[in-house]
């Protein structure tokens, strides 16, 4: 039987408030002693022999050391014990005069640095490197136009992309890597054995590439009974199977795929990407960023989700605003969904009238600029296409398939809008008279996806991206005769994009990314002849008159330049800054036929100086 006055030492030194607890082992030494004096009065006040007596002072000194030899254990160990884990919740600057993309930054897999990329209104967009011991960041050069980071799992190298290249860099600096077209891409994730997992295009299939360099493949497949719009890939720990998010004809949603099978299984519905770290998966539910455990055997969801961090920034291409590493921390721009004005702005910049909010697309004024057709995302029913009245101030649906609508392109005459849908399976084309009067048709089908940008003034020719795996190119239909057979008009080995005839027929902007960046060039129609190099930018769009081209240059201004054709050949005014665009201007951008006024869906704007940081988010599992 242990003595009491034992029995309360040892409880003391095991007590698990610190506070009382033994301080020191002189402290222990100090009542151990005091025990042994008092001998068997410590425990009972009975009368004893005097051999019994030493007989058990003897034990007592004996029960006492061994007590001090335990209790000195018992205190190593508790003090050796982990402290609790702490949340700690920081900020991180974005570097002087410069705002982050908020949907550009990864933290790396051992949580030691952060890329981001940053732009400001001089400048366009450039992937930087800070370590988070660091107060400073390191710009990577090369990197230019930079957009969606993603790591190598040793955290050593960073894939990007830009110009409309999948591209990667060492995360010290170096020489920049091209690995693939990727001319609109949508994410990218680097597995264990060096394979790279991108999305090239708006809507394409998920492509596999090794990181040394090789022929990209399909990774998952496009057809009737799979998801369009596959994007944000993210590897799993086994480097097998991956997430990724895809639009479904009614909501978005995140799906399991594999290297091993084009087979893929949806997990949960969700309106942008997701990312699996440490047994479970982190995904946006009403803009809150929730955990939930993730199993990998069978695989899916299992238990309820716990909210992380609310109101994350998110938009309309699926993406969303959050990274996280292996070691525990999350990074966040916080801000949620913000729906865009679309709006009609004069030369100077000054927005003349509001059209309608929400996420819009592309948009295009009628030829007379009376009208305006414009792609608008409804959640939980698709991309519609909607009509707007700017004389009456009235706007009307259009389209009702409850799928991706898209491109809506008026005929020369007013009467007609010829636009893509991907209702049967592929992208194909549609037309439908603008009054509304009959259903839409379907114009043309085969096996690639097509995205019409233009309509020639003739009425003859309508001009599209023809979309075939990750290739890019231009193409045109006739709309005139019996037999509508496409024919390519530039299909070379780098991406061409947004055709727009001009108004005289004659000749056909574009740009391209041929010499590793995006520049506007134009070329004779239908038969390309020679090109003439406009300037580095995207989106070209005509006057009515064929004698001024419009364009949005790489540091986000809107650029007009004279154009004066000599037979065969033109000249090229000066270029002419006509506006400075917001950082997040969008995708809508559209002239009116005088040249006067511009169509844009712009968000409300907010500089984005600071990214949030969580380490051990983890324990706010616990709570």
């Amino acid at each position: 039987m242990t003595p009491p006055g034992l029995e309360h030492v040892i409880r003391l030194a095991m007590e698990k408030n610190p506070e009382e607890r033994w301080q020191s082992a002189a402290d222990i030494r100090g009542e151990l002693k005091w025990i042994a004096q008092a001998g068997s009065q410590a425990s009972a006040s009975v009368p004893v022999s005097a051999r019994s007596k030493r007989r058990e002072q003897l034990a007592w000194t004996v029960a006492a050391m061994l007590a001090i030899a335990a209790v000195l254990l018992a205190i190593g160990y508790i003090r050796r014990a982990p402290a609790p884990l702490r949340v700690l919740h920081a900020t991180i600057l974005a570097p002087e005069k410069l705002s982050y993309e908020p949907f550009s930054f990864a933290l790396s897999p051992d949580g030691s640095k952060l890329a981001f990329v940053t732009s400001n209104a001089e400048q366009g967009a450039q992937l930087w490197v800070r370590s988070l011991n660091s107060p400073s960041a390191q710009p990577l050069a090369g990197t230019e136009d930079a957009s969606f980071p993603f790591w190598s799992p040793d955290s050593r190298n960073i894939g990007f992309f830009a110009a409309g290249k999948l591209k990667t860099v060492e995360a010290s600096g170096g020489a920049v890597l091209s690995l693939a077209d990727a001319p609109l891409g949508r994410g990218g994730s680097w597995g264990p054995d060096g394979t790279i997992l991108f999305a090239p295009a708006a809507s394409s299939a998920i492509f596999r590439i090794p990181a040394s360099g090789g022929s990209a493949k399909e990774a998952t497949k496009l057809n009737e009974s799979t998801p369009t719009l596959q994007r944000w890939p993210s590897f799993l720990p086994d480097g097998r199977h991956f997430i990724f998010w895809a639009l479904t004809i009614n909501n978005g949603g995140l799906y399991l795929g594999s290297l091993d099978s084009p087979q893929v299984t949806q997990i949960v519905q969700s309106p942008v990407r997701a990312q699996y770290v440490d047994g479970r998966l982190l995904y946006i539910r009403d803009g809150n960023l929730m955990a939930q455990e993730f199993d990998l055997k069978k695989p899916g969801l299992v238990g309820e989700p716990v909210s992380i961090a609310e109101q994350v920034a998110l938009d309309d291409r699926g993406a969303a605003a959050f990274s996280l590493s292996a070691d525990g921390k999350l990074a966040f721009i916080g801000g949620g969904g913000s729906a865009a004005i679309l709006g009609i702005y004069d030369r100077a910049g000054k927005q003349v009238t509001a059209i309608d909010s929400g996420t819009f697309v592309t948009g295009y004024f009628s030829p007379d600029g009376k009208k305006v057709a414009a792609s608008r995302n409804n959640p939980g029913k698709g991309m519609e296409i909607m009509l707007y009245d700017l004389v009456r101030s009235t706007k009307t649906q259009f389209t009702f398939a409850q799928s991706r609508d898209d491109d809506p392109v008026w005929s020369p005459d007013g009467n007609t809008i010829i636009f893509d849908s991907a209702r049967g399976g592929k992208t194909d084309l549609y037309t439908r008279p603008a009054n509304g009067g009959q259903a839409e048709q379907r114009f043309y089908h085969d096996e690639t996806d097509k995205y019409p940008t233009s309509w020639s003034g003739d009425g003859k020719y309508v001009a599209y991206e023809d979309l075939s795996g990750r290739d890019i190119h231009i193409w045109a239909i006739p709309m005139v005769g019996g037999e509508h057979k496409p024919f390519a008009v530039l299909q070379e080995k780098y991406a061409t994009r947004q055709p727009t005839i001009s108004p005289d027929g004659k000749w056909l902007a574009y740009f391209s990314n041929e010499y590793g960046k995006w520049q506007v060039y134009i070329t004779s129609f239908p038969k390309p002849g020679g090109k003439f190099m406009v300037g580095d930018g995207v989106a070209p769009a005509w006057r009515r008159d064929s004698k001024e081209l419009f364009y949005v240059n790489s540091s986000n201004r809107i650029v007009s330049v004279d154009v004066t054709a000599r037979g065969d050949s033109l000249e090229l005014g000066q270029p002419k800054v006509l506006k400075q665009l917001p950082l997040d201007s969008g995708n809508v951008f559209h002239v009116s036929g005088d040249g006067q006024r511009f169509l844009m869906a712009i968000p409300p704007q907010h500089e984005v100086s600071t990214v949030s940081l969580v380490v051990n988010w983890q324990t706010e599992l616990n709570r």
